[in-house]
């Protein structure tokens, strides 16, 4: 029972880290915090059901495709509202105020075109059980866990290896001197909301076959925003370490303790963890011109 645990533990904290890697790619590179990517995880688990059930696409091509109509739903956000905005004069606490909009907005379309009931995904995705030794572990976690650190790994491999990954650490780092060297920091930021609209998306349709999907699940994106808190706000690191700690407290603390009690447990450890430390555990120091 305790491997079931660790294992469901870090296959639903994968997907965290994969949202709280989608938070902190924003904020490090823009300054500002986009809190409707947990609705961009509901809409990426709507899309993939369709790609999967409607449209007859296996499994991986469904993640894909998700991953790309997500990236470019994403782009579409920071083109058409958070950057006009921006051109207007618009501060941190517009673009705060308009992500609060999206947040509202984006769970209401999703329910007129996908409707209000709970879709499941089919549950022959992977039904085998895999056995380590004597320890029988369910292959759709299993399956889950490998998807999410071949993307996180991919993701961290574009970064270093990349001269657009680099470019892009490049303006996190310190967007005035990327500037000065003659990096386009609008197209790059405009890349990094399609990648994070792909990990929000790709966390969507991992998130559908564990539980469900439905236009009402974009709170999950209160863990991603949680896990990328106590991994250090703004390090994409650290948002994978959180995601991993966030799901293993919460699986350890619903079986072990009591379910009713396990949001109680996890955002009281979360608020200890700050008190401890503040920046979070690979936090970094905000830059005063990211704003």
């Amino acid at each position: 029972m305790l491997y079931d645990i660790l294992v469901s533990g870090v296959a639903v904290g994968s997907i965290y880290s994969l949202i709280a890697m989608a938070f902190s790619l924003i904020f490090r590179s823009t300054g500002y915090l986009n809190i409707a990517q947990g609705e961009m995880v509901m809409l990426g688990s709507l899309v993939g059901y369709t790609m999967l059930v409607s449209l007859g696409f296996n499994y991986y091509a469904s993640l894909m495709i998700t991953m790309m109509i997500a990236g470019v739903l994403g782009l579409l956000t920071n083109q058409l509202i958070f950057i006009p905005i921006q051109n207007r004069g618009g501060h941190d606490l517009h673009i705060l105020i308009a992500s609060i909009g999206l947040l509202i907005m984006l769970p209401q379309v999703a329910g007129l075109i996908w409707g209000t009931k709970t879709l499941s995904y089919p549950n022959n995705i992977s039904q085998n059980q895999l056995a380590l030794g004597d320890i029988q572990i369910s292959g759709l976690n299993f399956l889950i866990i490998v998807i999410a650190f071949i993307i996180m790994i991919a993701l961290q491999c574009f970064f270093r290896f990349t001269r657009v990954g680099q470019a892009m650490r490049a303006i996190a780092d310190d967007k005035v001197m990327s500037q000065l060297v003659g990096v386009n920091i609008k197209k790059y930021i405009t890349l990094i909301f399609m990648v994070a609209g792909g990990l929000a998306g790709a966390a969507g349709a991992l998130f559908g076959p564990v539980y469900f999907a439905s236009y009402d699940i974009g709170t999950i994106g209160i863990k991603g925003f949680a896990a990328a808190v106590v991994g250090g706000f703004g390090s994409v690191s650290g948002g994978m370490l959180g995601g991993i700690m966030i799901g293993l407290i919460e699986g350890f603390s619903g079986t072990m303790i009591s379910s009713t009690y396990r949001d109680m447990i996890l955002y009281g450890i979360l608020i200890l963890v700050l008190l401890i430390r503040p920046t979070g555990i690979f936090g970094i120091k905000q830059r005063r011109d990211a704003a």
